[in-house]
């Protein structure tokens, strides 16, 4: 395999690092695409974005600094820096470096809503190129899935609570699943026997009230999890009204599983 070859690989698996939220393992494998190529700028990001999520604040500036000592005119770097220090509370600083990648790429939209953020919180003016793009259709997707959208993170508390995070979402798809098999288990035998009668008995058997539970604390702690992860994902907010809908016929566990498993890292 060529020394090409091999820092591609080591890259594209320390990417993946990252959408599994593996920032050591992320952080490990940027270190070995360095070696074969020192001043890839990319990588030096990828390195920034795991050390940032390791908490190795210092280490991480370093980084996103040698990203952009490597490849100044890429506005990758400097918003990623940007992201960073909004999470170090400077938020000076993050508008300097988001206004430096909105001036590299007009184009890039990311940079343009954080640097109206900022400005918003900061009580200044937005210029003209900083205005969002014209409406597009959200459910167009892009082909071509930026990084730094990936692992930009509306609420920081997030990703220091994984993977337990992450668990606490398959646990409450499961909690769903166990529900509706439940429910299968007690109704499907009235179904075979010819009765139509869902009628509810005037008091409810001690399995019937612990289902009964299960369901509506699962269900309600689920919508919070899904309106959560959803926003600090960036993803598409169809995913909330889904799960929200096949929840009123016992079905919430499908779209919850599908967002967990697709959803959560692939959309734009």
């Amino acid at each position: 395999m060529s020394e090409k070859s091999s820092f591609q690989t080591k890259l594209e698996q320390a990417s993946y690092a990252i959408e599994k939220r593996k920032f050591a393992e992320g952080n490990s494998l940027a270190d070995e695409s360095l070696e074969f190529e020192p001043t890839n700028s990319l990588a030096w990001v990828i390195k920034g974005i795991c050390l940032a999520r390791l908490g190795e604040a210092d280490h991480a500036r370093n980084a996103y600094a040698k990203a952009i000592e490597f490849d100044p005119t890429n506005a990758r770097p400097h918003f990623n820096l940007a992201v960073f220090l909004v999470e170090q509370k400077d938020p000076k600083g993050a508008l300097v470096e988001a206004k430096k990648a909105v001036k590299l790429d007009s184009t890039h939209e990311d940079a343009k809503a954080l640097v109206r953020k900022l400005k918003f919180q900061l009580g200044l003016p937005i210029e003209d190129a900083e205005k969002p793009a014209p409406w597009k259709n959200p459910f167009v997707k892009s082909k071509e899935v930026e990084l730094e959208v990936l692992n930009v993170d509306s609420f920081p508390w997030v990703p220091k609570s994984e993977p337990y995070w992450t668990y606490l979402g398959y646990f409450l798809a499961t909690v769903l699943l166990v529900t509706f098999v439940s429910l299968i288990s007690i109704y499907y035998p009235q179904l075979q026997n010819g009765s139509t009668s869902f009628a509810k008995p005037t008091k409810l058997t001690t399995l019937e009230f612990l289902i009964s539970i299960g369901y509506w604390t699962g269900l309600i702690l689920t919508l919070v999890f899904s309106f959560i992860d959803v926003l600090n994902k960036r993803r598409n907010s169809i995913w909330i009204v889904s799960i929200l809908i096949l929840s009123c016929i016992f079905l919430g566990w499908i779209p919850l599983y599908s967002y967990l498993i697709f959803g959560r890292r692939t959309q734009t």
